[in-house]
């Protein structure tokens, strides 16, 4: 409990107070008993209610040693005490078992009779009402306070409030913002704020709207201020007594003459915007992150054969086949700030339940936050693009198939010729062979002599011979090789040995045609994983090839090592080959059209020499230019 000085009762404090008539009755009763048992000489009291600084006394003033004991230790009962000065006693007055005051008295002589049991039973009677006291006093403190704070609220709004009186329709009070010059002569709201010479309507008047509903109204109206039109929305709520009548309505004004510019601009921008796409052929839409449509142009309408408001306000996933769907999520999910657009081809259901497919540009839409609130799409049927490439599609693997079952006719075809050849080839050979040796004999004299002319007869019997049996030879090397028949016997082979044995073979026909012959191998030639015969045969091939095209001059072949393999040339002085012929002279058949015009051949020679280099692993290649003659070069793998 909190200790207080004793002040008297004359105080402004106390006086204001005893103004109450709740308190004044308490207050009196309880000092007019306390009087009558009181001696008459020299009586006093001496009265103490801290929560409202009320005290007071008469005559003597006691010590009031008791009442601070009472207060400090908190105690329930009366306190008597005996002194040379006289008999004093106290009383705790208690409400709501909180002590909030302390009654004191003291007398020269002692008390009357049973005074001191009255004293106390009347403190006990009278405790409700002096409580009635702080509580007065605490709620009219609390009021204080919470009418101060509404009062700065009041003040501290950007926005006019007034009240306004709801029978008479007069202004009562406005904040600051108001600032209404008349407003102590209690002018009608609608001279005060609207400026007007008349009462409005009841139709747009707020107050009215309010009375006849009993609830808050907001409304907006336009006036004009210095020939400048002015937009303001008014906010009005009800005011009621403890009937349930309305007495007051309170209003506040919000200029929204800014907002309304803003609006029309927008509305203007957005008409043009909607014109702009309800003209678009394409369809167009807007919908929420969960696929709700919000809008929807006259395209897209007219696509699905609904009205808008069939579409808007419902989530256009329905109309997407189920296999589809999830792949049209994960597509707009994919979407990020990063990332805001992508392009998705699906299908959906048109009116009528027939299936069409559709190209779509989505745009993720993204607020200040980078949260995702939506998206905007530009889409267009594809249906004919796409029965086009399913055509396509049909026909390219008709077309391949006809393409494999042709591809395989014509390898079973190669088969037979190459088949066929080997038989006619080999049919060839034997009675070639016969033919070549029967010449051969007669050429040496030994069934007798033969003249000059049986001379060249039988060289020019023998040379069509030789050059048909390599024909025949080449056709059959070819025909294995393209069966797959051929086999190669490889083993380190020698390349200097491979080149010295094919050269000495061939001297005899260079000096015929009076051709230098030599060879140019490295030292450091290391030997070559190869079949011994066909490696000869593929050099053979090159210079029989070299001498045939050279006319003077002379042929030259080596071999040198580089990166693991070794490298086999060939160069002679003839024609030389054009670029153009470069590129088919490794053909089957074909042979270059400028040179090979006296020299004839079969071309077959370099043909059969690229196949049996590829099946030793390695390359063949020429360098050649008209008139500066060419080098044939083909690689093998050097042996491990």
């Amino acid at each position: 409990m909190t200790k207080v000085n004793p002040k008297p009762h004359e105080t402004p404090f106390v006086e204001r107070i005893l103004q109450s008539e709740s308190v004044k009755k308490a207050a009196e009763l309880l000092l007019g008993e306390v009087v009558h048992y009181t001696d008459s000489q020299s009586a006093g009291f001496f009265l103490v209610v801290p929560e409202i600084q009320l005290v007071c006394f008469q005559g003597e003033k006691p010590q009031g040693k008791l009442t601070v004991k009472i207060q400090n230790e908190l105690l329930v009962h009366r306190q008597i005490t005996f002194s040379k000065k006289g008999f004093q006693a106290a009383f705790p007055l208690i409400y709501d078992k909180e002590i909030f005051g302390v009654l004191e008295l003291s007398w020269k002589n002692e008390p009357p009779q049973g005074g001191i049991d009255s004293i106390e039973s009347l403190c006990l009677q009278n405790s409700v009402a002096i409580g009635a006291v702080r509580r007065f006093e605490q709620a009219r403190e609390n009021i204080l306070k919470h009418n101060e704070f509404l009062s700065n609220v009041l003040e501290s709004l950007a926005y006019p409030l007034y009240v306004i009186d709801a029978h008479n329709y007069t202004v009562v009070m406005a904040n600051a913002a108001a600032v209404l010059d008349r407003l102590s002569e209690h002018k009608p709201c609608y001279e005060l704020i609207h400026k007007r010479n008349n009462q409005c309507s009841t139709d747009i008047c707020p107050i009215e709207e309010v009375k006849k509903t009993k609830k808050p109204v907001k409304t907006e109206y336009i006036y004009y201020e210095d020939g400048n039109e002015k937009a303001v929305e008014v906010h009005a709520y009800p005011i009621f007594d403890s009937n349930g009548r309305i007495t007051q309505v309170v209003e506040y004004f919000v200029d929204i003459t800014e907002r309304k510019k803003a609006e029309k601009a927008l509305k203007k921008s957005e008409e043009r915007y909607r014109a702009v796409v309800e003209d678009q052929t394409e369809l167009i839409c807007r919908f929420l992150p969960d696929g709700t449509l919000t809008f929807v142009n006259e395209a897209y309408c007219r696509y699905f054969g609904k009205n808008r408001e069939d579409l808007v306000g419902k989530s256009f996933m329905p109309l997407i086949p189920e296999e589809d769907r999830e792949w049209a999520e994960r597509h707009l999910s994919s979407l990020n700030p990063e990332n805001p657009v992508g392009t998705i081809e699906h299908r959906v259901f048109v009116l009528g339940g027939e299936i069409r497919w559709q190209q779509w540009t989505d745009r993720a839409l993204f607020d200040e936050h980078g949260q995702l609130i939506g998206f905007q799409s530009v889409g267009r049927d594809i249906t004919e693009r796409k029965k086009m490439e399913e055509e396509i599609k049909n026909y390219a693997k008709g077309l391949e198939k006809k393409v494999l079952e042709r591809t395989e006719e014509l390898m079973r075809a190669n088969q037979l010729k190459s088949e066929f050849l080997a038989s006619i080839s080999h049919e060839f050979r034997t009675p070639l062979n016969s033919i070549l040796s029967f010449a051969e004999l007669l050429l040496l004299g030994i069934d007798g002599p033969v003249n000059a002319q049986q001379k060249e007869d039988l060289e020019m019997i023998k040379e069509s011979g030789e050059d048909l049996l390599e024909l025949v030879n080449n056709l059959l090397d070819l025909s294995k090789i393209e069966a797959g028949r051929i086999e190669l016997r490889v083993e380190p082979v020698d390349p200097a040995e491979v080149i010295d044995a094919v050269t000495s073979q061939l001297l005899m026909k260079a000096a015929e045609k009076r051709l230098s012959l030599t060879t140019d191998i490295a030292q450091d030639v290391p030997p070559v994983t190869a079949d011994e015969s066909r490696l000869k045969q593929i050099v053979r091939n090159l210079l029989e090839n070299a001498l045939k095209f050279t006319e003077e001059g002379g042929v030259n072949v080596g071999a040198y090592y580089r990166d693991g393999e070794v490298v086999f040339w060939v160069k002679d002085t003839g024609c030389g080959i054009a670029e153009e012929d470069q590129k088919i002279i490794f053909d089957k058949f074909r042979q270059a059209r400028k040179g090979t015009e006296k020299s004839g051949g079969t071309g077959l020679g370099l043909s059969v020499a690229r196949e049996l280099v590829e099946l030793h692993g390695g390359r063949i290649w020429v360098k050649s230019e008209p008139g500066k003659g060419s080098t044939f070069s083909f690689s093998i793998p050097a042996a491990s």
